[in-house]
């Protein structure tokens, strides 16, 4: 959701961006499933993927305020910044999206079809962990950001 949080500033305040990086970004609507996002999320706390810490409050928020969480789950995942994004492609702001190979969340295609209608350069990393690789792949994140 970060990136179309990004996007939305950028189209609101362009004066103050030099430019983005959108690493799998929302801002289309995605395809896959809730219930399959929610055992892919079950997956990756089993095996380890988060930082303990951060794993609970992140799971005590969302348990603090079920139906804000789930409403939120449900607005980002029917997301559509169409038209947002080509007011932000008309500004002429650098962008990069960097898609992941293994994202099921937003897969390549989804990372390219945004990059396409923001003019944006497309990079693809691959990683194992797919949608999280930020998180579990943070020397890849480094590099990523430093290009």
């Amino acid at each position: 959701m970060g990136g179309a949080l990004a996007l939305l500033a950028a189209v609101d305040q362009p004066a103050l961006v030099e430019r983005l990086i959108l690493l799998s970004p929302a801002g289309l609507p995605l395809t896959k499933p809730m219930r399959a996002s929610m055992v892919t999320f079950v997956r990756q706390v089993v095996r380890g993927r988060y930082p303990v810490g951060h794993l609970g409050r992140v799971v005590g928020r969302a348990v603090s305020a079920p139906v804000s969480a789930l409403r939120l789950a449900r607005t980002v995942h029917a997301l559509d910044l169409t038209p947002e994004l080509e007011r932000f492609h008309d500004l002429g702001i650098p962008c990069a999206v960097v898609g992941c190979a293994s994202d099921m969340l937003t897969p390549s295609n989804h990372c390219r079809a945004l990059a396409t209608l923001l003019a944006a350069e497309y990079r693809e990393v691959d990683a194992p962990d797919g949608h999280i690789w930020p998180i579990t792949q943070p020397q890849l994140l480094a590099a990523e950001l430093s290009r």
